[in-house]
C-alpha cells in the first residue's frame, strides 16, 4: 500500500535511501513520525522520542539476537523525551523507580496510559462492559502481546 501510494518511497531498504525520498512527499510544515526509529543514526530527526515498555523496559539488557535491545542502554542519553508506557504492567513502584532513573537526563519523562473506550468496526460501537465476562478470541502482530491481551 505505501509503495502504491507513495512511489520512490521504499520500505525494507536497508541503507533507507527511500527515507531520504520522504522530502519529496512533505511540504515544509508538514510533519513525519518515524516509528522505531530510534536506532536510525542515519536520518536526521528534529527530536527523539524514547517510549520505554514498563512491561520490559531494557529486558536482559543485551543487544539483539541475544536480548531485545537494538542498541546498547547507554543510548538513551541521546534521547529528547522519555515516554512510559504501560504502567500498570510493572506498578507504580517500578514506574517510580524508572522514571528517577531517566530523570538524572535532565530530560522531560512522561508517563502514557490509556483505557479502552469502545471497540469498534465499519458497523457499530461496542461499550468494553459488553464484553466482559465473555469468551474472547485475540489475536496480535505486534511485538509485546501482553499488553494488548491484558488490556
Amino acid at each position: 500500500m505505501l509503495c502504491r501510494n507513495f512511489p520512490g518511497l521504499i520500505i525494507g531498504d536497508k541503507k533507507n535511501r527511500g527515507l531520504k525520498n520522504l522530502e519529496k512527499f512533505l511540504d515544509k510544515e508538514d510533519v513525519a513520525i518515524l516509528d522505531d526509529g530510534f536506532h536510525c543514526h542515519h536520518v536526521y530527526k528534529n527530536i527523539n522520542l524514547l517510549i520505554l515498555d514498563m512491561s520490559n523496559p531494557f529486558d536482559n539488557n543485551m543487544l539483539i539476537p541475544s536480548g531485545l535491545l537494538r542498541e546498547p542502554k547507554r543510548s538513551i542519553k541521546r534521547a529528547d523525551v522519555f515516554i512510559l508506557t504501560h504502567p500498570y504492567m510493572a506498578g507504580l513502584k517500578e514506574t517510580k523507580k524508572l522514571s528517577d532513573y531517566l530523570n538524572k537526563f535532565n530530560k522531560p519523562v512522561f508517563i502514557m496510559d490509556y483505557e479502552i473506550e469502545c471497540l469498534k468496526n465499519s458497523d457499530r460501537e461496542i461499550p468494553p462492559e459488553v464484553i466482559c465476562g465473555k469468551n474472547i478470541i485475540a489475536l496480535a502482530g505486534i511485538g509485546n502481546p501482553f499488553n494488548f491481551f491484558s488490556l
